[in-house]
């Protein structure tokens, strides 16, 4: 959507400058998406990590 609304505001205003601005706003949003789905694998890594290493404590004092 802002993709579409930097190309109408440089159609409408012959600002390449105004287009190049929206478009950084683009790839911050993109940025930010692919930083939180990082975030969330992360989380869901350490969640399992968590969880095998109470396993294995739970298993050692049951011994």
């Amino acid at each position: 959507m802002i993709k579409e609304i930097a190309w109408n505001t440089f159609k409408n205003t012959g600002s390449i400058n105004t287009f190049l601005e929206l478009k950084q706003i683009e790839d911050l949003e993109n940025s930010s998406n692919l930083y939180n789905q990082l975030k969330n694998s992360s989380n869901l890594y350490n969640q399992k990590v968590n969880l095998n290493e109470y396993s294995k404590d739970e298993r050692d004092n049951n011994r």
